[in-house]
């Protein structure tokens, strides 16, 4: 049943029916088609218009799983090859496109060396002589003779199972005919249909491809009337839309229907028709990628995957990589497939799921991937792992740094980090030429893995490699700020430091060997003085020490603190010695940041060896406290070095009514005033106080008190105002 889809004028339909005129016809006299010279061929067994015939393909294979349709720029349509060999091909005209007595029929063409292929031809029925024509290895044209009218086959078989080597190339036909005198003038045309769907799943509505219908002067031609129809209703059927009241494809069950697409000509133009091949299938649904990697297995299974919000992350070829946030990612198969990295779609994808080589992914085909655009890019982090973690990596898009080259052999560049060595397999055709051998280079790529025979490799598909750049050696900072006010600016000032220790500034902050900040102040160098150092290791650290020193603090690029120091001390402008010291005891690359400084005339960064590291001192925090009752003034607080000592503190600010204080309690212990206490942490000590056993209102005779204000045996010293 056929449906016309598009509108053609009025004017040319009422033409056509009261013109009074048959067009029988649809060729020139003789007909010729040249395959060499169009880039119009067959791509599966199908009806292609060429030159204004519709010609159908049908063929039969020696491996149904293999099949080749090609084409060489020299001998046009080429059908098989070495490995995928074709057992026989016919091509049939429609009946009618050639009118009137067919004459002869002329094909020029050529098999490869190790066929034996014999041609024969028929017209409406009768056989043309000879009856069979051996092709030949250099190329020639076969001619047939005979007298028929309708449609010509022309069928090429190969003779022999033991010769099935080889491909058949069809150069150009050319068909000869008598029409008694009638030659038809009208302009030959054509139809080009654009992404056909090949394959739908069972209830899928097939969205038609566009059909472009062009003259021979390749003109478009409008308001034409295009019918489409199926070849098998059973299998996919144009069925009525309920909501549009329009035709719409249906698949309906699993097969395949040829679905073509007709022009019927008019006054002007002469019919055209071009199809293409639906097959339908049932389809395992899957809407997340998780749910597909549950179920997959190496049997290759139709699925149809719905989608929303899918990424593209890399387009190489025959590779396309996807990924969905929370969901996981995906290796779709196929050439051309017209998806773009950075993009998102919505849409759904029918296919082939399963494991080649242990590798996930969908076989898939551009005509089989209906999406739509979102607006805007996206970019995909690249994860940084080590060789061990690729299993947890496969399809992802990853990198591995500091990789030493080591080998390449074909395809497969073994890489090494530390003893660990990986493949990176260069499916992707990367250049490799320039990698050196014991060079270290970033591998960038996605995650794979290669089974066989119980073995199983993982290895990364590069996308990227380039070579890692030395980072510049750590060199020694010393800077005399008292010499150097040209980098007191008030602003961020980015030092260079040469071989033999000379200053210097660079306007670039990657090649800075620090960045410092600060005000030139007299003898004292510089006022609030800050820097920031990248390092490799372990460093010693020194500032000078003044009377207006202040507490320095060393932070990490992730903002925590790594060293501290006080600068409170003899000034070092009077002697040089006069330095605090503190050093950064990891020895791993980071950038050390320092506090404000009030003042600062000098600052040094130098590299030690961990093996150089002076022990670690460690202090600890001792504080007081009143306990509950107790009205006055606690101790001040102490700082101890660990393995120093400190006395607990006579009372002599602290008052609770009836009650003496005998000790300072820490836990279960309760150290007495006067005793030496070596702390082992951090530590609070309350007062302890007991009740007094008599107070001065029980005395039963004279008591002296008498009070020690000058500050001897121990006793705080008072002054006296007034």
């Amino acid at each position: 049943m056929k449906y016309k889809l598009l509108r053609f004028s009025l004017l040319s339909v009422l033409v056509m029916l009261f013109s009074g005129l048959v067009y029988a016809a649809a060729t020139d006299n003789p007909y010729k088609h040249i395959f060499s010279t169009t880039e119009k061929t067959f791509t599966t067994d199908e009806t292609q218009n060429l030159s204004g015939v519709d010609w159908t393909l049908t063929t039969t294979w020696f491996d149904n799983s293999k099949k080749d349709y090609n084409k060489d720029a020299d001998w046009g349509m080429k059908l098989g090859s070495n490995s995928k060999p074709i057992q026989s091909h016919t091509l049939t005209s429609k009946e009618g496109d050639i009118p009137g007595t067919i004459t002869s029929v002329k094909v020029s063409g050529k098999i490869r060396s190790g066929a034996a292929v014999n041609m024969s031809v028929t017209v409406g029925g009768v056989a043309f002589t000879p009856a069979d024509a051996a092709m030949s290895k250099d190329g020639s044209e076969l001619e047939f003779t005979g007298s028929g009218t309708g449609s010509v086959v022309i069928a090429c078989n190969t003779t022999s199972a033991a010769n099935k080597s080889g491909a058949i190339y069809i150069r150009d036909i050319t068909i000869a005919y008598e029409n008694g005198g009638q030659t038809d003038t009208r302009v030959a045309t054509s139809i080009t249909l654009v992404n056909p769907t090949t394959t739908a799943a069972v209830g899928d509505v097939v969205a038609l491809p566009s059909a472009e219908l062009k003259a021979a002067d390749e003109s478009n031609i409008t308001d034409a009337v295009i019918t489409w129809e199926s070849s098998d209703e059973t299998v996919a059927a144009f069925v009525d839309n309920a909501e549009t009241g329009m035709k719409e494809l249906k698949a309906l069950k699993t097969g395949t229907a040829t679905i073509t697409a007709s022009y019927a000509g008019n006054t002007t133009y002469k019919a055209s028709s071009a199809s293409f091949t639906l097959t339908v299938k049932e389809y395992t649904q899957y809407t997340t990628i998780a749910s597909m990697l549950e179920n997959i297995t190496s049997t290759k299974t139709d699925i149809k995957y719905t989608f929303s919000g899918i990424v593209v992350t890399y387009v190489n070829g025959k590779y396309t990589y996807i990924y969905k946030s929370g969901d996981g990612t995906m290796l779709l198969y196929g050439d051309n497939l017209g998806l773009e990295a950075g993009c998102v779609y919505n849409g759904s994808i029918v296919g082939q799921l399963y494991t080649f080589n242990g590798l996930p992914e969908i076989a898939v085909s551009a005509n089989d991937i209906n999406v739509e655009k979102q607006e805007g890019m996206v970019e995909v982090g690249i994860n940084i792992i080590t060789p061990d973690e690729l299993p947890y990596y496969i399809n992802k898009q990853c990198a591995i740094q500091n990789a030493e080259f080591v080998s390449v052999r074909s395809t497969c560049l073994t890489f090494k980090v530390g003893e660990t060595e990986f493949i990176a397999y260069n499916n992707l055709g990367l250049a490799t030429d320039a990698l050196e051998a014991g060079k270290k280079y970033a591998v960038e790529g996605f995650g794979a893995v290669y089974s066989n025979n119980d073995n199983t490799t993982y290895q990364i598909y590069p996308s990227k490699i380039t070579e890692e750049q030395e980072a510049a050696g750590f060199r020694d900072i010393k800077i005399d700020l008292t010499q150097h006010s040209e980098l007191l600016t008030e602003s961020d000032v980015y030092i260079t430091v040469a071989e033999d220790g000379t200053i210097g500034t660079t306007d670039n902050a990657e090649n800075a060997a620090a960045t410092i900040k600060g005000k030139v102040h007299g003898s004292y160098g510089s006022s609030n003085f800050t820097a920031s150092v990248p390092v490799q290791g372990c460093v010693k650290i020194t500032y000078a020490t003044h009377d207006y020193g202040n507490d320095i603090i060393v932070t990490n690029s992730e903002g925590a603190e790594v060293a501290k120091l006080n600068t409170m001390g003899d000034k070092w402008m009077s002697d040089h010695d006069n330095v605090a010291v503190t050093y950064y005891r990891t020895n791993e690359p980071t950038t050390l940041n320092f506090s404000k400084a009030n003042y600062n005339p000098y600052f040094a960064v130098e590299a030690i060896d961990p093996a150089d590291l002076p022990a670690e001192v460690t202090s600890y925090n001792i504080t007081f406290a009143a306990g509950e009752g107790v009205s006055g003034t606690v101790p001040a607080a102490l700082e101890v070095e660990a393995g120093g000592k400190f006395t607990a503190p006579k009372n002599y600010t602290l008052y609770k009514e009836g009650y003496t204080l005998n000790g300072w309690e820490s836990g279960d212990a309760i150290y007495l005033p006067g005793q030496e206490i070596t702390p082992e942490a951090d530590m609070t000590l309350t007062a302890h106080f007991v009740q007094n056993e008599v107070s001065l209102a029980d005395r039963t005779e004279t008591v002296a008190i008498s009070y020690e204000l000058g500050g001897y045996n121990d006793n705080p010293k008072y002054k006296f105002e007034g």
